[in-house]
């Protein structure tokens, strides 16, 4: 909680303009489960969150590719650049980043595709989520959280999983 109260900026909402930086995008697709989009971007210092979109039970990638690139859009709109796109790449997935509609869109924005594998990363003391925990105390991290329904709503889904995370615990067993 302590670590929250350092991150939070009650003077930006999700719908605002965040320029300058470069904007990265991240992807966990998923079919039929939560599929998430998230846009970052990162500028002064900070890795600001931009906005979050998460979908229940798609069931085709077209619509995850959609939700993809509203989101591109979202930033390149704004004026920040969409510098990379980071996907999960676990099981399925890893064939979406080289499916035609993915490389289609690089064509068109622009950016570098990454592949992640969270897998045990995310316990890495040196690159997963524990990695963070500094970020946090220092404020590096940039959560917008003025007072209106959507930024809220949006945000609390992000402090929610980062209070249940716990280490050694599959995302399968654990919401996170």
């Amino acid at each position: 909680d302590d670590h929250i109260v350092n991150m939070i900026n009650p003077n930006r909402r999700v719908q605002d303009r965040v320029q300058g930086g470069a904007g990265i995008v991240t992807l966990d697709p998923a079919l039929g489960g939560y599929n998430v989009v998230m846009g970052l971007n990162i500028s002064d210092g900070k890795l600001k969150v931009v906005d979050l979109y998460e979908d229940q039970r798609f069931t085709s990638y077209e619509q995850v590719f959609a939700r993809l690139e509203e989101m591109v859009l979202r930033l390149t709109g704004d004026g920040v650049p969409v510098t990379d796109v980071v996907i999960e790449a676990n099981a399925f997935q890893k064939g979406l980043c080289s499916d035609r509609q993915l490389l289609n869109m690089q064509d068109r924005y622009g950016f570098a595709i990454r592949s992640h594998l969270t897998n045990d990363n995310k316990y890495d003391e040196e690159i997963g989520i524990a990695s963070m925990a500094r970020d946090c105390r220092l404020g590096l991290i940039d959560l917008p959280y003025a007072e209106d329904t959507y930024t809220r709503h949006v945000v609390d889904q992000i402090i929610d999983q980062m209070k249940r995370w716990r280490p050694h615990i599959k995302g399968a067993r654990l919401r996170q």
